[in-house]
């Protein structure tokens, strides 16, 4: 799924899917192109941290590493360091969280 050239909503709609698959505890490893969103023709859409965040909301987010804009690769980057970047990749670790049933 590196390259989704698909509208806003159902580029929603398919974050949204994986986060329900998901297995409970189970995790969800997703590196996407982050920046100032945007969309340029014939490439990846460009996704601002906070609609990445939101789009998985009914996960939790154990880790945020990323790619910057001169190549170098940051564990645990602050997260205003890829809002701010042109062409950075975010690097997500989300985890379902476990869904207790009163059987």
């Amino acid at each position: 799924m590196k390259h989704i050239y698909l509208i806003k909503e159902i580029t929603k709609k398919v974050y949204r899917e994986l986060s329900r698959i998901l297995a409970p505890e189970g995790n969800l490893y997703f590196s996407v192109p982050v920046g100032k969103q945007r969309t340029h023709f014939n490439a990846p859409r460009v996704h601002s941290l906070k609609t990445i965040i939101d789009y998985f909301k009914d996960l939790d987010l154990i880790e945020l590493s990323g790619v910057t804009n001169s190549g170098n690769f940051i564990e645990n980057i602050d997260i205003d360091v890829l809002e701010k970047s042109n062409n950075a990749y975010g690097l997500f670790w989300f985890k379902k969280k476990d869904v207790k049933r009163n059987d």
